[in-house]
């Protein structure tokens, strides 16, 4: 049985991890809860009682690794406090799974490598995108050969809709980028490091090659926040392919562009989350696959993902994106910033 702490307890924790922790009834147990507001704390910690019984709540995470009866933590914390709890579950042995991105800062990144590297503990990056049914069978095409040579691959992240707006976009209350998130000191930046964290991880994990160069723009256009709410960023790869990451808050890209894709010497894969496409070079259509769609929203990629870390733990099977993923996937982003405000390419 696999004893769990829970640090940070909100929308995410309670609306997204808890339900992934409670399909692991029997074999996972979420004995401790951590957030600095205790009622929020102590609605989490409601949501795993059972027979009376309940995960004893605290108000320091330090508290919660150093006291609680448990042998990983789920961390869901705003962006930059995850270095910190990271650090300290790595110090005192215990495995994490961590909600994007991994830190906000390369020598943090470095730092929690080396003691990840150094502990001997499983780390999972909680990149759930990857755990989408058309993304998995992407990768698996890209990974047996399918298109050859790699030319473009291309990652998009956007809002599916947003409210009537006097203005072309979503209105700023609208958007996800209020609190911690309107702040880039605790953002680590703007909607690039936070939405556009998801198209990152995709486009590094469909390319397979390591990212050698990265030009980026960005802008604020809607929502009132510190940093950008769209961006745009191409990446160099060692193996010659071009990827684009193209994301935002401000509004909502056109619902038939596909999620995905990428072009090579044999053809191009694409789609969206429950459809993949595949056309052959020489072929006038595609063949599609489409898979189950997710009755309650993206909750099925969280689900696989705790699930996968559980089975990272129990079989000792590298996870699918572990800290030096996190750390790779940091890098190309916070080279994107550099380019923003340098005006050039920065070399990785």
């Amino acid at each position: 049985m696999l004893k769990v702490g829970l640090i940070g307890s909100g929308n995410i924790a309670r609306k997204r991890h808890a339900p992934g922790w409670q399909k692991l009834a029997g074999q996972a147990i979420v004995t401790a809860v951590s957030d600095v507001v205790e009622a929020a704390a102590t609605e989490a910690a409601g949501l795993f009682a059972t027979d009376g019984a309940a995960p004893t709540i605290y108000t320091d995470y330090h508290q919660l690794i150093r006291e609680a009866e448990i042998d990983a933590v789920d961390i869901c914390l705003p962006h930059h406090l995850h270095a910190d709890a990271i650090l300290a579950a790595t110090a005192a042995g215990k495995h994490i799974l961590c909600e994007k991105p991994m830190c906000i800062a390369i020598e943090e990144a470095d730092r929690i490598v080396e003691a990840v590297d150094r502990a001997g503990i499983v780390y999972m990056s909680g990149h759930n995108e990857l755990f989408y049914p058309a993304v998995a069978g992407a990768k698996e095409l890209l990974d047996r050969g399918a298109l050859g040579t790699p030319f473009i691959l291309r990652s998009h992240e956007f809002p599916t809709g947003y409210p009537a707006s006097a203005v072309p976009g979503r209105p700023a209350e609208g958007t996800m980028m209020v609190g911690w998130r309107a702040n880039r000191a605790t953002m680590g930046g703007g909607v690039l490091i936070d939405k556009g964290y998801h198209p990152t991880y995709i486009l590094l994990h469909l390319a397979g090659a390591e990212p050698v160069e990265v030009t980026a723009m960005g802008g604020t256009y809607v929502a009132q926040m510190d940093g950008e709410d769209t961006a745009l960023v191409m990446v160099k790869f060692a193996n010659g392919a071009i990827g684009q990451i193209f994301t935002g808050e401000g509004f909502a890209f056109p619902a038939n562009d596909a999620k995905f894709h990428a072009i090579g010497e044999r053809g191009e894969v694409y789609g969206n989350r429950y459809d993949l496409y595949e056309k052959p070079r020489g072929f006038a259509e595609p063949s599609r696959r489409s898979y189950p769609v997710e009755p309650v929203g993206n909750q099925q990629t969280f689900d696989a993902t705790i699930h996968h870390f559980y089975d990272s733990i129990a079989t000792g099977r590298r996870p699918i994106q572990d800290h030096r993923d996190g750390r790779r996937v940091l890098q190309v982003i916070l080279a994107a910033y550099r380019s923003i405000e340098e005006g050039k390419t920065i070399t990785l």
